[in-house]
């Protein structure tokens, strides 16, 4: 793993401290540019590409990525997500957010994406009343608020059954 990656930025070299967030789904590092600029890159599930947090796929995510991909024979298991939008109650906001459905065992099992692709946790459906999430805490722990977690077995039963 690099401590320290070089890349070019509008012509112009930058150094970056990097920063390895461990993680079952995604490739994720924190990188922290000399003038100060700091975010987390991954890799889309959905396409490999990579993307910078909250920004999208940026070209500096694509150059990040080409420099930390360097000698990586990693390959993360490819998803194609479901995306659902819809309203948020009395709110203005409309809840967003991708799932991959499988299952594990005998539960049907959901793994949470943000709109910004980054994973958020796996939601299992233990019986028709109880349902459990499972989330990565440490470095790369993040989440869609409670009130995604409070609607999302309500969404999932209706929108996917």
């Amino acid at each position: 793993m690099k401590e320290k990656i070089q890349i070019q930025v509008e012509g112009n070299n930058v150094e970056g401290d990097v920063r390895y967030i461990y993680h079952p789904l995604h490739k994720m590092f924190q990188v922290t540019f000399e003038d100060g600029y700091s975010n987390i890159f991954f890799t889309d599930v959905e396409s490999g590409q990579w993307v910078e947090q909250d920004l999208g796929f940026t070209d500096l995510a694509s150059e990040v990525g080409e420099k930390l991909g360097e000698g990586d024979t990693l390959e993360i298991e490819r998803r194609e997500l479901q995306w659902y939008k819809g309203e948020n109650g009395e709110q203005p906001d409309a809840l967003f957010f991708g799932y991959y459905r499988y299952m594990i065992l005998n539960y049907t099992a959901f793994e949470i994406y943000a709109p910004n692709r980054r994973y958020l946790y796996t939601i299992v459906q233990l019986n028709p009343e109880l349902w459990q999430i499972f989330k990565i805490y440490g470095p790369a722990e993040w989440d869609g608020g409670q009130d995604l977690i409070d609607k999302l077995p309500t969404i999932l039963e209706n929108d996917v059954y």
